[in-house]
């Protein structure tokens, strides 16, 4: 168990030292819940699965099929703009030796 040192040092200087342990204990001993994925997502592969949560996180998943291919045009212009930005400031700042 890693203790972050902050808190190693507090122990060391506090009288409450069994009331210190017990909080770290409890902090960093703690288990983490296991996901359950519906049967629907279990039957997925990685790029789909990928494709969902995109869906998913950005709301997509309620619109009707031409105003989702508008979002993910508009997504692809944006990215393209982003990268295009990108490449320009690497050619002019970054290679200027």
């Amino acid at each position: 168990m890693k203790v972050p040192h902050i808190l190693v040092g507090a122990y060391r200087k506090n009288p409450c030292r069994r009331w210190i342990l017990n909080f770290v204990r409890s902090t960093f001993n703690h288990t983490v819940p296991r996901i359950y994925l519906s049967p629907v997502v279990e039957d997925m592969n990685w790029v789909q699965r990928k494709i969902h949560l995109y869906n998913v996180t950005f709301g997509l998943y309620m619109l009707d099929w031409w105003e989702r291919c508008t979002f993910n045009i508009l997504v692809i212009v944006l990215m393209c703009f982003v990268v295009r930005y990108i490449t320009q400031f690497v050619k002019r700042y970054v290679f200027l030796w």
